[in-house]
């Protein structure tokens, strides 16, 4: 059975995505991604329901909003049992968006975020691997 979600907290969450993705800044403000990570802990609806924000903002064709979205990625995945179980089911996909596994669907620009965007998440998805071998493939 699936939680009521409170509407006002789902567009506060779309609201600090947005605010954290598009900020053109190279690293995530540590409020904004306190107060997500705080709603997350309420209940795994409010962890899907970012899931999804967040995936929807990796889809953006801007490799820095990407970068950013994969940040929020990184800084739940090791904290949310939930979220780890919803990457990976769509871990292919988030490969595609975050480090070029189809070579028909480049990464967007600007190239030096782009490389950047690679690189960080290749390392990430190693140090997820060593601390949850469950739950990487």
């Amino acid at each position: 059975m699936m939680e009521s979600l409170d509407h006002g907290i789902c567009l506060h969450l779309a609201q600090l995505v947005e605010d954290l993705t598009t900020s053109g800044s190279p690293s995530l403000n540590e409020d904004l991604i306190k107060n997500i990570k705080k709603i997350c802990r309420t209940s795994d609806s409010y962890v899907e329901h970012t899931f999804h924000l967040v995936m929807k903002q990796l889809n953006k064709e801007h490799a820095e909003i990407r970068l950013s979205a994969f940040q929020i990625v990184d800084a739940l995945f090791m904290r949310s049992h939930r979220f780890r179980e919803l990457l990976v089911t769509d871990f292919q996909a988030f490969l595609e968006l975050t480090v070029e596994t189809d070579t028909d669907q480049p990464l967007p620009p600007p190239k030096m975020v782009a490389r950047k965007l690679k690189e960080t998440t290749l390392k990430a998805v190693q140090v997820w691997h060593q601390k949850d071998r469950k739950s990487v493939v």
